[in-house]
């Protein structure tokens, strides 16, 4: 089920609810590799962020690395490579 408040597009698909595996391919654009991460969303989820929901409301329940491989491409490693930083 969606958290209360979260918004849903006029129009949305009527799709399963309850996330679902998923696999996201998306190119980095640092190395230029491709990577395919399995991530636990929803088509609902997908819809909403590529209707204009910010992928933070759309997607509350994936990790910040997640949303940002989802959005750009971008590996963590790849961030720390590039900004020269490591924890």
């Amino acid at each position: 089920m969606f958290p209360s408040g979260t918004p849903q597009a006029e129009g949305a698909p009527q799709t399963q609810t309850e996330a679902q595996i998923m696999l996201v391919t998306r190119r980095d654009p640092f190395t230029g590799k491709r990577h395919s991460i399995d991530i636990n969303i929803t088509e609902q989820q997908l819809y909403n962020w590529n209707a204009g929901t910010p992928i933070q409301a759309a997607m509350p329940n994936l990790s910040a690395d997640h949303r940002e491989f989802i959005m750009t491409g971008i590996m963590p490693d790849s961030w720390e490579t590039a900004l020269g930083t490591t924890d």
